[in-house]
């Protein structure tokens, strides 16, 4: 069903048998029924659900500037802890600074954002992401290799991904106020606002 805008009326391209039968309500129907219904345009034009597609772009941005901080911190933080033992706190420390550098750096936009669902969703929208990738590498990978594997996939992804997903629900739960508001009120009456 193509629309087209004359002015103020809308023309529609199918033939009055069809607008009879109810081909298009069974058209309608289907469509709804496709899981791929977030990217598709409303009558306006506009996507229905835009919070999937910035969410999954913001989640890319993300990856980008993990990558970008670790890249740019771990030769300067390998200089400063030439010297320390044990290697665990080392570890840790060359692990710790770039997370949180880079959930700063991540954060910061959801401060400025409107919708302010974006970037806790881009978050979740990473642990969808990197959670098939690890397990096809722990699985496919020799037993001997894992337990290395699995600790750098901790320090290195694991770290930041849930500093980075805690600190923005936190932001977004402050922000708005829907997640740890008392309801108290109206209980007395036996009903609960939301």
């Amino acid at each position: 069903m193509l629309l087209r805008v004359r002015g103020l009326e809308k023309v529609s391209f199918m033939s009055e048998r069809d607008r009879h039968s109810g081909a298009g309500e069974q058209a309608k129907s289907l469509h709804s029924m496709h899981p791929m219904r977030f990217f598709s345009l409303t009558q306006d034009g506009h996507l229905k659900s835009t919070l999937l597609l910035y969410s999954f772009s913001y989640a890319l941005v993300l990856a980008a500037v993990y990558a970008a901080v670790y890249f740019l911190l771990l030769g300067p933080l390998n200089t400063l802890t030439e010297g320390l033992k044990p290697i665990q706190l080392v570890n840790l420390i060359q692990s710790l600074i770039p997370a949180m550098t880079g959930t700063v750096i991540g954060i910061i936009p959801q401060l400025l954002m409107r919708n302010k669902k974006i970037v806790p969703g881009a978050y979740i929208m990473l642990d969808i992401l990197i959670l098939p990738i690890a397990v096809t590498a722990v699985i496919t990978m020799s037993a001997a290799d894992r337990p290395a594997f699995v600790s750098l996939m901790l320090l290195v992804v694991g770290l930041p991904v849930l500093i980075g997903t805690v600190s923005s629900f936190i932001i977004y739960c402050k922000q708005s106020g829907k997640c740890f508001r008392k309801q108290t009120e109206g209980k007395e009456h036996g009903t609960q606002k939301r």
